[in-house]
């Protein structure tokens, strides 16, 4: 389809009084249209030898006037022989590919005119070994079976936190176990400090979702545990370091941790439990 696109090209170009280069590295075209475009005064050229195509970008090309060139195609003739070629000669092949497009470039804007090149829908270049390969052998075609490729190992990533850098919830508890409030942190010292910046005193706080769960004689209880700090206020003069807004002398919060201790989850006593007074 590609090749008859290009030579309707050709004898559209060649009908409107333009000089036509055609290069054809296929043999695609029928005997019938060859004759036609060359009736019709089109310069067509046809070799499929790289070494032959090679000398006519080096040459040829720089030195043609005319209005259109038509490669049909540029990449075929390189195609032929890139299975048997080595890595090297592979490389050299593809670089000749950018040279060759990089002189009709240099036409086009040296002469300004234009070119048209083709190529393969699908080639060797662009196919995964998975795909089948169809090759010709004594005029016929011939399957060969994909390669049979080993199933990738999945490899497990685990991502480990590292402790003491993620913030945790803390429930302010009265003496009475109500929950009074909630504070953030990434250790209970830091959650304390908000509480007693507060005014709170007697800070008592439980992590939430953090508990155990102990039998005794077939009886299970789950028990939380109860961090107990004293809260209050120091303060000290005003620096230069300090924002403007702070009042002088400033006032920080301090949290003096006095224990920790586990207690039944419906535990109301608190204050015994945690002091061993009431």
């Amino acid at each position: 389809m590609k090749s008859q696109g290009m030579v309707a090209l050709a004898k559209q170009c060649a009908e409107a009084g333009r000089k036509v280069y055609y290069l054809d590295t296929e043999n695609n075209i029928s005997p019938p249209d060859v004759e036609m475009l060359r009736n019709l005064g089109v310069n067509y050229h046809y070799t499929p030898v790289l070494k032959e195509i090679d000398e006519i970008f080096d040459k040829n090309i720089p030195a043609i006037k005319a209005d259109v060139i038509i490669v049909d195609s540029v990449g075929m003739p390189v195609l032929r022989k890139f299975s048997a070629m080595s890595a090297h000669d592979r490389g050299s092949a593809l670089l000749d590919i950018i040279k060759w497009l990089g002189v009709l470039k240099e036409w086009t804007y040296l002469n300004k005119s234009i070119a048209f090149v083709t190529n393969q829908p699908q080639s060797e270049f662009g196919k995964s070994s998975s795909q089948e390969k169809v090759m010709k052998k004594n005029g016929k075609k011939v399957k060969k079976a994909p390669v049979k490729k080993e199933p990738v190992k999945k490899v497990k990533t685990e991502t480990k936190k590292i402790e003491g850098t993620e913030k945790r919830n803390f429930i302010l508890l009265s003496w009475d176990a109500s929950e009074i409030g909630k504070y953030t942190g990434r250790a209970p010292r830091q959650a304390a400090l908000k509480a007693a910046n507060r005014g709170v005193v007697d800070i008592l706080l439980r992590e939430a979702g953090k508990r155990k769960v102990i039998v005794r004689k077939k009886e299970k209880t789950t028990y939380v545990k109860i961090h107990y700090f004293k809260g209050g206020r120091v303060t000290r003069p005003k620096t230069k370091s300090d924002p403007e807004w702070m009042n002088d002398p400033v006032s920080t919060p301090t949290a003096v941790k006095m224990g920790s201790v586990w207690v039944p989850l419906h535990e109301t006593a608190l204050k015994l439990a945690i002091t061993g007074t009431k």
